[in-house]
């Protein structure tokens, strides 16, 4: 087994009882524990008290005891036979308010063993937080939005068991990431100030659970950490984030970026940290009408478009005919849209260069990206609707104005950011060029940008091998200072000019009025 990690191990070897030491079981055990843990408060559940004296007297009292530190406190797990070689797993969660992504640890090698990634079931209450807050005032209601996340994480773990064959006791610990309002509803935790100002959470901290306390159905003792927050609006997967790739000790200026139905940035070094967010909408996660969709298998991941050959170029994630496409394909599209000026500077599009991919419908303008029946004969094309264009726009909008209002709001130029680190649901996707063609992100050299992935996940992943990592992760919560941009003039000022391709002042831009100007339009 790992012994870096937050869950540990401790073997003894117990004196049996006998006529002159008729001490309980329990007794002998903690007497045994105390001079390998020191002073400090031990914790056993009571189911497992009634097993130790059948348990102990089978293994012939030699015993290895799993258990985690929470504070000062000691907590014991479970009691497995002395020197077992059996294998243990956690399971790490990115908690995403489009999506869920689990990971199935085996913590004894260290490594990954199995992934997966579900729909949020909640969406069908609304795409964003602020619908489920609403949605939440009746607590009737608060506990059916947790019964949603905990029956479909249960149903995850009843897959991953069958699959793998593995024993549902040694499933003993699980990590939670997700932001504010998602880790409310997970413990059915009352949303309803985080989003009235003056915004704040219940909590920003959340004791470490036991399995059995929420339901979920893995080892019953075993431990759940949900990542604290920072602010009503910056979440446990940011700290996650930012705990993964280690940034709290970098000694040059970072920029943290999460890209979903939030986005949210911190900004700083090892000296200090400053975060806040934004809502960014769903268009970002491929949650956009019809064509949206999460990544996966038969989803567009990327796409351009050959002017020579006037026609659009796509790639799949796996293979088959593509269903739609996903955030960092969207973002791709639009890019591709603006520089060949099928879309003109407000994002509308252009009628005389669209020609016969435009079709006007009663309700919608439909764009087609593939016609019907064209390259994979798809019989109804493959199309993006303007409202589908309005809402990326809207979502690009607010990212790129949250980073120019925390940037001014410093006294920093983004040229200052020695590195800026795109996280997020589609972070693995993205192309930070196309990006940039959109003024979603700041015009400067495309080496200083790493798309690093679901971060989130990484963090839930990475506690499970580092036995410091508690202690970091509230280190990182207490670092950062966070900037409440709700009641914020500025950025309300500055949004309404980035509400364009790129933005009203394109000498912010200067490498997109280039390329412009080279494309003919």
């Amino acid at each position: 087994m790992k012994e870096n990690g937050w869950i540990e191990r401790i073997s003894l070897s117990i004196r049996p009882p006998s006529l002159e030491d008729n001490r309980g079981d329990l007794d002998r055990l903690l007497f045994s524990i105390r001079p390998i843990v020191g002073d400090c408060k031990i914790d056993m559940p009571l189911d497992l008290i009634s097993k130790i004296p059948n348990f102990l007297r089978s293994y012939h009292y030699k015993t290895d005891i799993l258990y985690f530190k929470d504070d000062n406190i000691l907590k014991i797990i479970d009691l497995f036979p002395a020197g077992f070689n059996l294998p243990l797993y956690g399971i790490a969660i990115d908690l995403g308010t489009s999506n869920i992504a689990l990971s199935l640890i085996d913590i004894v090698k260290g490594k990954e063993i199995y992934f997966q990634n579900i729909l949020n079931p909640q969406i069908k209450v609304g795409p964003d937080i602020l619908s489920r807050i609403h949605f939440a005032e009746d607590n009737r209601k608060l506990a059916e939005l947790q019964e949603m996340v905990i029956d479909a994480i249960n149903r995850e773990i009843e897959d991953m068991i069958h699959k793998i064959g593995i024993k549902r006791e040694h499933l003993v610990g699980m990590s939670v990431a997700g932001n504010t309002t998602m880790s409310h509803l997970f413990l059915s935790l009352d949303p309803h100030w985080i989003c009235r100002e003056p915004y704040i959470p219940c909590a920003n901290r959340f004791p470490i659970l036991r399995a059995k306390e929420l339901g979920i159905f893995i080892n019953q003792n075993a431990p759940v950490f949900i990542f604290p927050n920072v602010g009503s609006y910056l979440g446990g997967d940011i700290i996650s984030g930012i705990f993964s790739l280690g940034l709290e000790g970098s000694e040059r200026l970072f920029c943290f970026i999460d890209v979903g139905t939030n986005a949210e940035i911190v900004i700083g070094s090892r000296e200090w940290m400053i975060g806040c967010a934004g809502a960014a909408g769903p268009a970002l996660e491929g949650g956009v009408g019809n064509i949206g969709m999460m990544a996966g298998k038969g989803v567009i991941d990327r796409i351009s478009y050959d002017a020579n050959e006037d026609r659009f170029k796509i790639h799949l994630i796996g293979e088959g005919s593509p269903k739609g496409l996903c955030g960092s394909a969207m973002i791709d599209l639009i890019s591709e849209l603006f520089l060949y000026g099928f879309l003109d500077e407000r994002g509308r599009f252009v009628k005389e260069r669209c020609k016969e991919r435009l079709e006007y419908r009663e309700d919608e303008i439909r764009f087609f990206i593939l016609r019907p029946g064209e390259f994979y004969s798809l019989n109804e094309g493959l199309y993006i609707t303007q409202a589908e264009v309005d809402s990326l726009i809207r979502s690009k909008a607010a990212m790129y104005t949250i980073l120019r209002t925390i940037t001014k709001m410093l006294d920093i130029d983004f040229n200052d950011i020695h590195r800026f680190y795109i996280a997020g649901s589609f972070g693995s996707y993205m192309n930070p060029r196309s990006a940039i063609n959109i003024g979603m992100l700041p015009d400067i050299p495309i080496e200083r940008f790493k798309v690093c992935g679901n971060t989130s996940l990484e963090g839930a992943k990475r506690l499970f091998f580092e036995r410091d990592g508690i202690r970091r992760i509230y280190s990182i919560r207490d670092n950062i200072t966070y900037v409440e941009l709700n009641v914020n003039q500025e950025f309300m000022n500055l949004f309404s000019g980035a509400k364009f391709l790129p933005h009203t002042d394109i000498s912010l831009f200067p490498s997109v009025k280039k390329r412009l100007s080279s494309v003919l339009r």
